[in-house]
């Protein structure tokens, strides 16, 4: 299976299958699980998905600044195949930064500069 293997995009297919029930029962915990796994490689896709899912609490426990850290990133990529979510990204990114504090921002935004995507693979 790709998504096992590693490959982002299988991995952040999988964690929408879990979330939308496609192929399997819903699963917001494995949603988030596998569309993390992508967003660490730096699939600006999954990077957005993973800022909705903390500011929702998809899978993950409400947190506004790691919300703001995926979505940070999701905005800054340079995947020409990403536009629309990179421009999602920078406007609920904003939205989001009006709700919280100078010190949550400080440190969302160290957060987002000390990322660096790693290969999330699974261990047989």
């Amino acid at each position: 299976m790709a998504a096992v293997k590693g490959h982002d995009y299988a991995q952040a297919m999988l964690g929408a299958c879990y979330y939308k029930g496609w192929g399997t029962t819903i699963d917001k915990s494995a949603a988030a699980k596998w569309t993390l796994r992508a967003a660490n490689q730096g699939l600006c896709e999954a990077q957005y998905s993973m800022g909705e899912y903390y500011v929702l609490a998809v899978g993950v426990r409400k947190d506004k600044v790691l919300a703001y850290m995926w979505l940070n990133l999701s905005a800054a990529s340079t995947d020409p195949n990403s536009k629309a979510f990179m421009q999602l990204a920078k406007k609920f990114r904003e939205q989001l930064s009006q709700k919280m504090s100078p010190d949550e921002l400080i440190i969302a935004r160290q957060l987002s500069l000390e990322f660096k995507p790693k290969k999330e693979t699974i261990d047989p």
